[in-house]
């Protein structure tokens, strides 16, 4: 139920989300994907590439369809809080992504040991909005939603870092 208050802060606040996963997805899984495509590729793992391609990916649409049904009800009621199904919709479609995210990268072959910290954080971390959905206006929770994707864009780029620095040889030049 609308109190009939508008918050101008809600159409940022889910343009924030937006950006950020969209800069998560290009910035990060672009490189990644076309990385372990190539591991597949060369590996002969015909399979792998299939299902990389062709049947992950619909997975992941459904997990940004998730969150565009919850922001939109966030958009429209930014004043109150969100009913529960919009809530379930945005962490709900969070977790889906990184889990999907996580489901390709070990498809294409990179070891669990290097998946699995980002992997349980992503998956697990954006249902701790739901214990604070029923005291936090819409706007407040997907501005929660935003910070936890900049949390996992940080972590992915301190993984960047930390691979870049490992791949640097005693002489300072950096290996392929």
């Amino acid at each position: 139920m609308s109190t009939g208050q508008r918050n101008p802060a809600s159409p940022p606040s889910c343009r924030s989300l937006i950006t950020l996963l969209a800069w998560a997805f290009f910035s990060y899984g672009t490189p990644s994907a076309e990385k372990g495509w190539r591991r597949l590729h060369a590996a002969g793992d015909i399979g792998g590439l299939r299902d990389t391609v062709m049947y992950l990916p619909f997975v992941l649409v459904t997990a940004v369809v998730l969150i565009a049904a919850g922001l939109g009800t966030a958009v429209a009621e930014p004043a109150d809080p969100l009913p529960t199904g919009a809530t379930v919709a945005i962490t709900g479609g969070l977790s889906l992504f990184y889990f999907t995210n996580a489901l390709e990268m070990l498809r294409y072959r990179e070891p669990v040991r290097n998946v699995l910290p980002w992997a349980v954080v992503g998956v697990v971390l954006p249902f701790v909005l739901l214990a604070f959905s029923a005291a936090l206006d819409a706007v407040y929770l997907v501005l929660g939603a935003a910070a936890f994707v900049g949390i996992m864009v940080a972590i992915a780029e301190l993984n960047r870092r930390r691979q870049r620095a490992a791949s640097v040889t005693v002489s300072g030049e950096v290996q392929a």
